[in-house]
């Protein structure tokens, strides 16, 4: 299953408030309207709607761009490594392998965004073993901790050496789950 990734414009604010998290695990998660506000003011940033399924509809929303060491500080954020700031599969869609395709679609936009990019950051809540199992297949490794410029949570902090791309792509073309 290949998703594509459509830009979030101002417009799709009420779709974006459609996308559920699954039972149970909204409170991992931004409002995806928090990253469509950010990416309608900040051009490094994209908030993209998640489109796949047989119909080709909308199942989740995916946000990226350059790492920041520090959430929400434009100044901290470091040229070469990319970061998927946020992706929720929508409630109804979840569990179909759509994350995991979402995942890869923006690791391949954010290097074909940057060929600079030496390696690619997501952060995850603790508790949150979904995105720890989900992150842990698709090749990332615990580097650390990010803190929530929000909330104050600490996140575990998971990067993908670049260099373990080809590997990961060729692991996930040999497992249709």
């Amino acid at each position: 299953m290949v998703p594509s990734l459509t830009p979030a414009v101002a417009v799709d604010r009420v779709r974006l408030s459609r996308i559920r998290a699954p039972v149970g695990m909204g409170h991992f998660v931004h409002f995806n309207w928090f990253w469509l506000d950010r990416a309608l003011i900040d051009t490094e940033i994209k908030c993209c709607l998640i489109r796949g399924g047989p119909r080709g509809g909308v199942v989740g929303c995916l946000a990226y761009g350059p790492h920041e060491r520090i959430d929400l500080d434009r100044g901290s954020r470091m040229p070469n490594i990319g970061e998927i700031y946020h992706i929720v599969i929508d409630r109804r869609h979840a569990g179909r392998g759509h994350g995991r395709s979402a995942i890869m679609a923006g690791l391949q936009a954010l290097c074909e965004a940057n060929r600079d990019l030496i390696s690619i950051r997501v952060s995850h809540h603790a508790e949150n073993l979904a995105a720890a199992g989900l992150y842990a297949r698709l090749g990332f490794v615990e580097i650390g901790v990010k803190i929530d410029g929000e909330t104050g949570i600490r996140d575990k902090l998971l990067e993908l050496d670049l260099h373990a791309l080809p590997r990961v792509q060729a692991i996930i073309s040999a497992d249709p789950a």
